[in-house]
């Protein structure tokens, strides 16, 4: 989950940080609290916590296909997502990707 998650935030951080600076004078210091810079997976730990499992219904839930939802710093308005399939996660994005399960 955190390396998927990682590589999610590195490939998007320039644009939340655009988002961030944008909208006022914030500091380096103040942003970083919010929008780390993306060093390694494990630095990125504190900024993300789960706080939904989806299971699709039993009509429709293919056995090992989940999506979890997480609150983080850097989104308050979308959050983040994982999608999970055969026990494998395969993306990670903005929460929606959680519950839109194939």
């Amino acid at each position: 989950i955190l390396k998927k998650v990682f590589e999610f935030y590195k490939s998007s951080y320039l644009a939340y940080k655009e988002g961030w600076t944008m909208v006022g004078n914030i500091t380096s210091s103040e942003l970083e609290k919010y929008l780390p810079t993306p060093t390694t997976p494990e630095n990125l730990k504190p900024f993300f916590t789960p706080a939904i499992i989806h299971i699709q219904n039993k009509k429709d839930c293919k056995e090992g296909t989940i999506g979890i939802e997480f609150d983080c710093t850097w989104d308050i308005k979308s959050g983040l997502g994982i999608s999970i399939r055969d026990w494998k996660v395969v993306e990670a994005s903005v929460a929606e990707i959680a519950y839109f399960l194939p």
